[in-house]
């Protein structure tokens, strides 16, 4: 049977108050009332701001042959984030579910060493016509695509965070000092995602190693 790596990931923004603030002006208007009374006075603006929740969540998982909904978690985080707007129309969407990145291991996962061994399971047969040299031959080709296409979906997973996740926190950040200054976010915990010891064993599998001059790509 077939081994699938999945992840799924979805996210939802939600209202959660609404609050109004004093702003001071930087600028200082002085009167002199004649040459003796001097007056000085500062504008004052009401802002009101409006406060948004914004949620993303992601579950790894594998699978076994065609039963997604049988799976088995390996890694599951949430992380929450404040964001603040001038108005109140949501900045994001109500609710989204994204669709699943997935990726076959069946051929990784064989070559896997058994419980107590040392010996992986990868071999080449030198006795096959097709065997030509330890790198072209039918077991390398299988397993470099297998490496590729794992390669592949951790670019599509990368992307995923970059284009969702992290323009959320940081466009929160460069409110800071501004009128998001009371933002909180925890979004960071899903950066452990990029820590695990699992993931931290394949990131060799994942590096982009084309522009390593004498070697060869493992993508």
């Amino acid at each position: 049977r077939t081994v699938t790596l999945r992840l799924a990931c979805e996210s939802d923004c939600s209202f959660i108050r609404e609050a109004t603030r004093t702003v001071e002006s930087d600028k200082e208007h002085v009167t002199t009332i004649a040459s003796i009374v001097t007056v000085s006075s500062k504008t004052v603006t009401k802002v009101t701001e409006y406060f948004w929740k914004f949620r993303h969540s992601f579950v790894l998982s594998v699978y076994p042959g065609n039963e997604p909904e049988a799976p088995i978690t390996l890694r599951t985080r949430t992380g929450v984030t404040e964001l603040v707007t001038g108005a109140k129309q949501n900045p994001h969407y109500d609710s989204k579910v994204f669709p699943p990145l997935e990726v076959e291991i069946s051929s990784l996962i064989k070559l896997l060493p058994l419980s107590g061994s040392l010996e992986g399971g990868f071999k080449i047969d030198r006795e096959k016509e097709e065997c030509r040299t330890p790198r072209r031959n039918p077991e390398s080709e299988k397993f470099l695509s297998a490496l590729a296409e794992l390669s592949q979906w951790g670019c599509e997973v990368d992307s995923h965070f970059q284009l969702v996740v992290w323009p959320v926190q940081r466009s929160q950040q460069a409110r800071r000092g501004g009128p998001g200054e009371t933002t909180r976010s925890d979004l960071s915990v899903i950066s452990e995602f990029d820590q695990g010891p699992m993931t931290a064993a394949a990131a060799p599998l994942l590096e982009d190693r084309s522009g390593s001059e004498g070697e060869e790509s493992d993508s």
